[in-house]
């Protein structure tokens, strides 16, 4: 009797370990407020989240954030080089935000605050206004941040 209830509660234990590992999105922090203001972006969150990548794009210029362990919120407030600020579910555990460019830009550094609960980038423009798009990306930079370091992983 012993062996066999010990065979039914293995699966469920099993089930149980892996959602421990994985994480549950549920438990994600969500984006709660979006800044960007000249050079810098600040991302602040409600809660803890794993880690955050950039990469930038031609044509129409952006620059795309993706939030490991984050949940989407809502809008955001952009001035400066920044036109506009736009989120989703990129998937179930990483937020994506967009950040829509008057012109060309690169994420030049970053880092999370000492408690974790906020990301500032800094942003630098690359090249002056041109005119027409650009089909193929010229340059593609990626900032890792990890674990809330106050030190970017490049």
């Amino acid at each position: 009797m012993a062996g066999a209830l010990h065979k039914a509660a293995m699966p469920f234990a099993a089930i149980l370990a892996t959602s421990l590992l994985i994480g549950n999105p549920a438990n994600a922090g969500s984006v709660s407020r979006i800044d960007a203001n000249g050079g810098q972006i600040t991302v602040s969150f409600d809660g803890f989240v794993e880690s955050a990548s950039t990469f930038s794009l031609l044509g129409p210029d952006r620059i795309a954030v993706d939030i490991k362990g984050g949940k989407a919120g809502r809008g955001g407030r952009a001035t400066g080089m920044v036109k506009s600020v736009r989120q989703g579910q990129y998937n179930p555990n990483t937020a994506r935000i967009v950040f829509d460019l008057d012109r060309p830009a690169v994420i030049t550094g970053g880092s999370f605050s000492a408690d974790g609960k906020s990301l500032k980038l800094n942003m630098q423009s690359v090249g002056g206004m041109r005119s027409g798009p650009v089909v193929s990306p010229s340059f593609h930079r990626l900032i890792c941040v990890q674990n809330h370091r106050r030190s970017p992983i490049v």
